[in-house]
């Protein structure tokens, strides 16, 4: 998996944890400049969190997590779902589907550890019990170990979630924005307290064999701040090699 993180340019993205302020990041969404992106503002590419503007862009985030636009591959339009599907479920007839979406327990086990991973590191949701064709070309680019846009992607996520008011899911890359925040002096409030929120992809742990039975249980993941053993178990899908080297193979 090692590898794989590697040649995706992940590797502060699945860096040791950084503090987090809960607080803070919830008033740097319920601020966002939603106007972020247009060219006439004054303040493109900015957004207002307790009385400083704060740079907030791809290219910050770029520099953030020391990513780079070398060999970038998007995910092809005209993908072929027949080969989605038989890469993901190991199965010649997978395609077309019987129910409406992709099921987490019918990806082989590699792949449901990598899935979890996804949902926790790259594209985070609580939800992982199905997802839909989109997510599934999503999950299959990454795990033939192609190397994505990151940056915008994280961009357009934190902007998704500032237009929905989503802030019970701030704990998202609460580490980018509280580290922004705090680069440019932001204040904190008085008593508010920073909390280690673990990323689920950690290469100073070591393996542990209880990940697989994390990624065949169906159940939906808990939160990463309210449930530590599964920030333990997540922590450690560094190191599962061995379990997901057939994706490097083909």
């Amino acid at each position: 998996m090692e590898n794989l993180i590697n040649s995706c340019g992940w590797q502060r993205v699945a860096g040791k944890p950084h503090l987090a302020y809960p607080l803070l990041v919830q008033d740097f969404l319920a601020n966002f400049n939603h106007a972020i992106e247009e060219p006439e503002v004054n303040h493109r590419y900015t957004t207002w969190v307790r009385g400083k503007w704060i740079k907030f862009s791809p290219a910050v985030i770029a520099d953030y997590y020391w990513l780079t636009a070398d060999d970038i591959e998007h995910i092809p339009i005209d993908l072929d779902m027949t080969q989605v599907t038989q890469f993901l479920y190991v199965r010649a007839d997978a395609w077309p589907l019987v129910g409406p979406k992709f099921l987490h327990n019918q990806l082989t086990e590699s792949l449901r550890i990598f899935h979890i991973c996804v949902c926790h590191n790259i594209d985070p949701t609580s939800h992982r019990t199905d997802f839909n064709e989109s997510q599934a070309q999503f999950l299959y680019h990454l795990a033939r170990g192609h190397k994505i846009d990151l940056e915008n992607h994280i961009f357009r996520f934190i902007i998704d979630l500032a237009s929905q008011c989503a802030f019970g899911r701030s704990s998202m890359f609460s580490f980018l924005i509280s580290a922004l925040c705090l680069a440019k002096r932001v204040s904190l409030l008085p008593h508010e307290e920073p909390e280690t929120l673990e990323p689920p992809i950690n290469k100073w742990t070591l393996g542990n064999p209880m990940a697989r039975r994390a990624a065949n249980n169906s159940a939906p993941i808990p939160t990463v701040e309210t449930d530590h053993l599964l920030r333990q178990i997540f922590t450690q899908l560094f190191e599962q090699g061995r379990v997901l080297s057939f994706i490097q193979r083909t």
